[in-house]
């Protein structure tokens, strides 16, 4: 087990432990091949997108050593990690997605927050790059009764004040402004090599707002066959 925190749960779990930078820094490749001529790995599993995107943009380091990258390719992982890239892709494909827009600067995305929160009642804004629910933002209907989870740090209450305090924020330069979507909120986890679905398991989500409080493991054939489709057309591994 690696990971950049020295006390990381992981390491209970691992018969040998590394503490290392992470997969953003220069020494990441140099120091994760270290580790696997001294440990004699045979399989590196990435547990984030900036280690799977580094070790899978350097392959042929790993090929040679007879090691084997448990993550899709470099460029399909490029798509993946950029939801600009990801959302024509899937629109490419015949996906059904909600309704979104790309925005690069601040008075472009005032007017389509402002457009959106006009047609749809609410929004959302997300950075274009980045993983998870990390840096995102809610523009709800004015006077929803706001939910404990929902901090005023990221979400405003009617299109005014996000007019009124959007110059307290930073916001990523590249956004995705999106309608906001209504729960249940159903996670879709597949294990698949070279395009083929091996295992395709669905979870809704016990609180929407929250993963980590419990799933339920449910039976949709519906989104079982949409894992399936989302493997074959990004060939994943």
């Amino acid at each position: 087990g690696l990971d950049k925190n020295a006390n990381a749960i992981g390491k209970y779990f691992c018969d040998k432990f590394y503490q290392i930078s992470d997969g953003k820094s220069k020494d990441y490749i140099e120091t994760l091949v270290n580790v696997v001529k001294k440990e004699k790995i045979s399989l590196i599993i990435p547990a984030s997108d900036e280690e799977a995107l580094k070790v899978s943009k350097n392959k042929n380091i790993f090929d040679k050593l007879k090691v084997r990258i448990a993550c899709t390719d470099y460029k399909t992982l490029k798509i993946l990690n950029d939801k600009e890239k990801t959302y024509k892709f899937l629109e490419e494909n015949g996906y059904n997605l909600a309704n979104w827009t790309v925005t690069k600067t601040e008075t472009d995305l005032i007017l389509k927050v402002k457009d959106f929160y006009k047609k749809f009642g609410a929004v959302v804004i997300k950075p274009a790059s980045g993983r998870g629910g990390r840096d995102v933002f809610f523009v709800n209907k004015k006077n929803r009764k706001q939910k404990t989870e929902e901090s005023k740090n990221t979400t405003f209450n009617g299109i005014n004040d996000f007019i009124k305090r959007f110059n307290n924020f930073t916001f990523p330069k590249k956004c995705i402004v999106m309608e906001k979507l209504k729960g249940p909120v159903c996670d879709i986890d597949m294990l698949s090599w070279n395009g083929t679905a091996v295992s395709v398991i669905c979870r809704r989500r016990i609180h929407e707002n929250f993963p980590n409080q419990g799933h339920k493991i449910i039976e949709d054939k519906k989104l079982i066959n949409l894992g399936k489709k989302i493997i074959n057309d990004f060939k994943l591994s």
